[in-house]
């Protein structure tokens, strides 16, 4: 299987405590799931609709698109602070299928 790997969100510090802070504030309150970061990552990155998520494990998501079955595997992490008010952000990804 060829794996072919691919950038992430690619925010900077500023970028990330800024969007902690909203979060905080109410804003975006799925950036605290990881599996819902995933999917918004793959339809804004992609275009798929209505993207499947699977956690691999605490940091690693699996995304299908539905409707092709292609599939990628995400890299997160908490950047900001841990926990279940930490926002999830993207690192690094990979083509599956």
């Amino acid at each position: 299987m060829h794996r072919s790997p691919f950038p992430g969100e690619g925010l900077s510090g500023t970028e990330l405590r800024e969007l902690q802070a909203a979060v905080d504030e109410g804003h975006q309150p799925w950036r605290t799931d990881a599996s819902a970061v995933a999917e918004v990552f793959a339809d804004a990155r992609f275009g798929w609709s209505a993207p499947r998520a699977v956690p691999l494990d605490p940091h690693t998501v699996e995304v299908t698109d539905p409707r092709t079955g292609s599939t990628v595997v995400l890299r997160l992490r908490q950047p900001v602070r841990t926990g279940a008010t930490g926002i999830w952000t993207v690192t690094a990804g990979v083509w599956t299928r």
